[in-house]
């Protein structure tokens, strides 16, 4: 399968970077996080490390700086290629730990997927350490490019000021095929999870060694 990133605009193009595979970005703490085989935490979780490595990251071009003073609170780039904008009012609930302003990211690239494909445009799986949050959407980017550059909103932790440096994750890309799917209730059936807890028991790392299938984007 091929992903196709095309750019907005010529500045775009020669200023912005593309969105990259998000193996790219597996932030340092989790990097740091003690792992071997006497620890049980998420070092240890194959799902996990799926999520931080799946599809891929747009990242930002230059620092955002966010200043309080007197009261007053400004956010500042250095970019004369737009990052982001914001809407005064927004319809969407939001907790206080947020600034009540919904701002946007540009979506600086588009996207072309092959036939059937779809991607979820979401905040970076995991990375609750950012000093903001992405909203999400699901867009079906094989049909067409219906406009150069996107709206990706998002909210600011109030908390928070400081410098968003360049090079943050800004929203991960993550290409699906669609299905038509129908779901189904099964009765519970303890000859079912008996086998199945017996057959993990038999083999270490029984997830990674028998469960888990690699995923390779590039």
């Amino acid at each position: 399968m091929i992903i196709k990133f095309v750019p907005g605009t010529l500045d775009i193009e020669k200023n912005v970077p593309c969105p990259e595979p998000s193996k790219n970005f597996i932030p340092q703490w989790y990097k740091d996080i003690p792992g071997n085989k006497n620890t049980v935490n998420v070092k240890k979780c194959i799902p996990f490390l799926d999520s931080l490595s799946h599809g891929y990251i747009q990242k930002t071009w230059t620092d955002i700086h966010i200043k309080n003073k007197n009261g007053q609170t400004t956010f500042e780039h250095n970019s004369e290629t737009t990052m982001f904008s914001y809407r005064s009012d927004t319809n969407i609930p939001i907790s206080n730990s947020f600034y009540e302003i919904e701002f946007v990211w540009q979506r600086p690239w588009s996207i072309l997927l092959p036939e059937n494909m779809s991607a979820i445009i979401t905040h970076p799986l995991n990375r609750i350490d950012l000093p903001f949050t992405t909203l999400s959407g699901v867009v079906d980017f094989d049909q067409s490019i219906h406009a150069p550059i996107g709206n990706i909103p998002f909210f600011i932790k109030k908390d928070f000021t400081g410098t968003i440096p360049k090079g943050t994750p800004m929203f991960q890309i993550l290409p699906f095929k669609r299905h038509d799917w129908i779901f189904e209730k099964q009765e519970y059936s303890d000859k079912f999870w008996k086998d199945k807890i017996n057959e993990r028991k038999e083999i270490n790392d029984f997830y990674k060694k028998r469960i888990w299938k690699k995923k390779i984007f590039n």
